[in-house]
């Protein structure tokens, strides 16, 4: 039997209903009440005793530790796994250079308060989660992602997150109310949310018990149905719009269809459809009715059953179900049925569902961060598989689980400060340990396992070859798409039923009268933000600083990003971090093909070597990006230095993250006083595909 350790009882309640704040403008991150400064000697406390409880489980296995690695391991180890990236040649070369005895860990304080920490945080519950840019044809993901981004970026601790997103209600395309994306991304389907739910945060898979009683855990099909009626009742759709507009507006738009007018009706269907923005309602009933096939003798088929807990400390609910009403008509009586389940009363069943997740007593909570993070970082958890935690289930190292699931506690759920606290140990800075674990062989931490990196990493890391500065890229605010968003829906939201049937009216008018009423409604956006551009290279050209902080003003006002315009004009569309690209990559893109998640699935990424991944290194991203790009940040570093042996340095430092061999010098030495630009390209080539640079060692 898996237990944990002991927690101070009733700890989270105070906090069930505390609220995450965020700027509306998105350039201000307001901090979490809770989150504090963490005085570094209590951190690396922590990090002894991760250490003396690996070495105590390493001797009683009779295995020894990995040494130190080196500086350079060190440096391209904890870029990747702190921002997600290789660092740059001068990222390396500041580092190596530095005689600072502290300077490993001051290198941990300042990856882990960069926006490269965000991004690479972001790519990683995006697979957990999920998250697509778009869900639906009428629901888009942008909120969701502004939501998540805003809330890594602010360090909200983890089980107030959780709550956030179990809780959140409102219409989805409005500010302020991303986090109903959780729910949203299973429209309509909330037995399939709950069961995501038991996997991602309690690392549990009870989505057999959904049609039959789970056949090899103790999970019924009624516990199921009982824990989903925790979020019974929700509906899909905000209550912020008023009911008679959108019937007057839906009445409007089948009177102009039936005259022929096409372009009108879809004009005013498009408004309705971002009126009626589809979002969470409801706070629960915590009421659930059994399936019309159930077949097991402790209920009645199509029974009303009260929301129940699974896990830690028993809760149930006491909710009166609705009263049976019998029709003589079978076709009546299920409509009357599906119409009363729409209408349940709200019970804040679902605020008591994230209290009981995140509990202090829930004997899984914390077990499951704790582990995925362990994971991330030594790419093994304390507990393989993450999310198929059992009831017999035993941890590797029993006794180094109950202490950082402890140490989770004590810092609040602080994800930052708990992951500085294994980085600052002498384990986690251990050479990695290169070979393949089967599945279920224990694994006791005598170093890191090497790895591939993932798609993201891979891909930001190709990024970093290219761009100067790239994590200069990353949106620390409110994204452009995002922000259409919410405008989109604030422009409909402001219309009365009037204007919107005028706009119709010229629009079904054709020719003039509907670019006229096109541009009426979009403010002729594009030609100001174009102007606007015009003027402010202009401005720069003349030299003229106030006219060109006028039109920066004025731009950003709009939404435009010029970092981001002239980061495109000068390398391309696609050269931004994978966190900034739509989610997830189109099929046949470079994350794609080097494993990352079409997420339809939780964490459905992959890292095996595959063909396209040969083709794409040989001929794709090298040849298209960083061999064309004059401006690329490799390419135009090596060809500054002076002689070859320079060059080569660079090439080492910046792919590699370490100065080369005397005997690496030597071996291409030669040839670049030779070869120029073809040798160039060639070690640069060669570099990018050796498994020095596609391992994470």
């Amino acid at each position: 039997m898996m237990t944990t350790r002991r927690r101070l009882p009733g700890f989270l309640i105070s906090l069930l209903l505390c609220g995450f704040v965020l700027s509306s403008a998105g350039s201000s991150l307001i901090r979490a009440e809770r989150a504090k400064d963490r005085p570094p000697r209590r951190l690396q406390d922590a990090a002894r005793e991760i250490d003396r409880l690996i070495q105590l489980d390493l001797a009683d296995a009779g295995i020894a530790a990995m040494p130190q690695v080196d500086d350079g391991g060190f440096l391209r180890r904890v870029y990747l796994d702190v921002v997600g990236r290789i660092p740059s040649a001068a990222e390396t070369r500041a580092f190596l250079d530095s005689r600072s005895p502290t300077k490993r860990e001051q290198l941990i304080d300042d990856l882990l308060a960069s926006p490269g920490r965000v991004s690479n945080d972001f790519n990683y519950w995006a697979d957990l989660f999920r998250v697509k840019s778009r869900f639906s044809n009428v629901v888009s993901g942008e909120p969701f992602m502004d939501w998540l981004k805003k809330a890594i970026a602010a360090n909200l601790p983890y089980d107030r997150m959780v709550r956030e997103l179990l809780t959140a209600t409102g219409p989805a395309h409005a500010r302020d109310h991303g986090a109903t994306g959780y729910l949203l991304r299973d429209f309509n389907m909330p037995h399939d949310n709950v069961a995501n739910t038991m996997r991602i945060f309690l690392g549990t898979r009870i989505e057999c018990a959904q049609c039959h009683n789970h056949p090899f855990e103790s999970w019924t099909q009624r516990q199921f149905f009982e824990l989903a009626a925790f979020q019974g009742g929700i509906r899909y759709r905000s209550d912020a719009f008023d009911q008679g507009r959108a019937r007057e507006l839906a009445q409007a738009s089948r009177q102009l269809r039936s005259a022929g007018s096409e372009q009108a009706f879809r004009y005013i269907r498009r408004q309705y459809q971002l009126l009626l923005s589809p979002g969470i309602s409801g706070s629960g009933s915590g009421l659930e009715r059994l399936p019309a096939d159930y077949r097991y003798d402790d209920a009645e088929p199509e029974a009303w059953v009260t929301a129940g807990s699974l896990l830690g400390k028993t809760v149930r609910l006491e909710v009166e179900a609705p009263a049976e009403r019998r029709f003589g008509n079978r076709r009546r009586a299920e409509a009357a049925r599906l119409e009363r389940f729409r209408r349940q009363p709200d019970n804040d069943s679902r605020a008591v569902y994230a209290a009981w997740l995140t509990a202090a007593d829930n004997p899984r909570f914390t077990t499951v961060i704790v582990n995925r993070l362990w994971e991330k970082l030594f790419g093994r958890g304390l507990i393989d598989p993450v999310d198929d935690i059992k009831d017999d289930t035993v941890a590797v190292n029993f006794e180094l689980l109950s202490y950082l699931e402890e140490l989770m506690v004590d810092l609040d759920f602080d994800l930052v400060a708990f992951q500085k606290a294994i980085l600052l140990s002498r384990s986690y800075q251990r050479e990695a340990v290169a070979r393949d674990l089967a599945p279920g062989e224990p694994y006791h931490f005598e170093g890191p396992l090497m790895r591939r990196l993932s798609a993201a990493q891979f891909w930001d890391s190709m990024v970093t070859l290219v761009v100067k500065d790239i994590d200069s890229t990353i949106t620390l605010g409110t994204s452009t798409r995002a922000e259409q968003i919410y405008r989109n829906y604030e422009q409909a939201a402001a219309k009365d039923v009037q204007q919107i049937l005028a706009e119709a009216e010229k629009v079904g008018q054709g020719g003039a009268g509907a670019r006229q009423a096109m541009r009426e409604r979009m403010g002729d956006q594009q030609g100001e933000a174009r102007r606007l551009i015009r003027d402010y290279y202009q401005a720069l050209r003349r030299k003229d600083e106030a006219a060109a902080a006028k039109a920066q003003d004025e731009l950003e006002a709009m939404g435009v990003d010029l970092d981001r315009l002239q980061l495109r004009r000068r390398y391309g569309n696609d050269m931004l971090r994978a966190s900034e690209l739509p989610q997830p990559a189109p099929a046949g893109h470079f994350l794609r093909d080097f494993g990352q998640s079409d997420r339809e699935q939780i964490a459905a990424g992959f890292d095996d070597a595959t063909v396209p991944q040969v083709l794409n290194l040989l001929n794709g991203f090298l040849e298209d990006n960083l061999f064309t790009k004059q401006q690329g940040e490799l390419l135009s570093s090596i060809r500054a230095a002076r002689d070859p042996e320079q060059k080569i340095r660079i090439a080492y430092l910046s792919v590699l993250s370490r100065r080369p061999s005397k005997a690496e010098i030597a071996s291409w030495r030669d040839e670049l006083r030779q070869g120029g630009e073809e040798v160039l390209r060639d070690l640069v080539w060669t570099l990018v595909n050796c498994h020095e640079f596609r391992f994470q060692r």
